[in-house]
């Protein structure tokens, strides 16, 4: 289930690309070079790929934290 943290990262990582693109079609920033913009466009977003999915692995080696069990009936409390 994701969580609104979840949400929020993932709604940054799909405007990403989305923000590439408006550069490079306006040719603001580092796409104002006309002889390296779709090279470096490839190289961009190729980057923005690779590190979403070394996070994502990392995500999804990471134990997941179970919620503490709570004490059996009629035992001790804390």
């Amino acid at each position: 289930m994701f969580h609104a943290k979840d949400k929020t990262c993932l709604r940054g990582i799909s405007m990403a690309p989305s923000h590439e693109k408006f550069f490079y079609e306006t040719s603001c920033g580092p796409y104002n070079d006309p002889e390296n913009r779709v090279c470096l466009l490839v190289q961009r977003v190729e980057q923005l790929i690779s590190t979403e999915n070394t996070n994502w692995q990392r995500y999804m080696e990471e134990p997941q934290k179970k919620a503490p069990t709570p004490p059996a009936a009629g035992g001790p409390t804390a």
